[in-house]
């Protein structure tokens, strides 16, 4: 199952039953067993309705992080109602998987690929997605 079927599962079940998915799943395309990520929900117009997420992995495995942060997304985030029953056909999920962090001495050394930065220096941090 790719991270944002398993997204969009985890909020449908969680919705129409209050109930978690089972954890037992395996993801395609992911090739690490924990890590940060970042659900987000949009509506099929592209409106945001709902994003939560962790920088470093709060769980035991990913797919616990992805089924905490999609409940999250849906139900906890601050800006937003929690996301009712009739607007489940409406939406659409994105799953951000937050690789851990690798030093590097100048800006040119970033990876243009990746869509999350984290900067630190001494005791200032500072995260940036694109």
């Amino acid at each position: 199952m790719k991270p944002a079927e398993l997204a969009r599962l985890t909020v449908e079940k969680y919705i129409k039953e209050r109930q978690t998915l089972i954890h037992q799943t395996s993801l395609i395309g992911i090739d690490v067993q924990k890590a940060g990520t970042f659900v987000s929900i949009k509506t099929k117009d592209g409106d945001l309705r709902g994003c939560i997420g962790t920088i470093f992995p709060t769980k035991q495995t990913i797919v616990e992080e992805i089924i905490h942060n999609a409940i999250a997304a849906a139900t906890e985030d601050p800006r937003f109602d929690e996301i009712q029953r009739h607007e489940l056909n409406n939406l659409k999920y994105s799953v951000d998987i937050l690789y851990p962090p690798e030093p590097v001495k100048s800006f040119e050394e970033l990876n243009t690929n990746l869509r999350h930065y984290r900067c630190c220096k001494k005791w200032k941090t500072g995260s940036a997605f694109t």
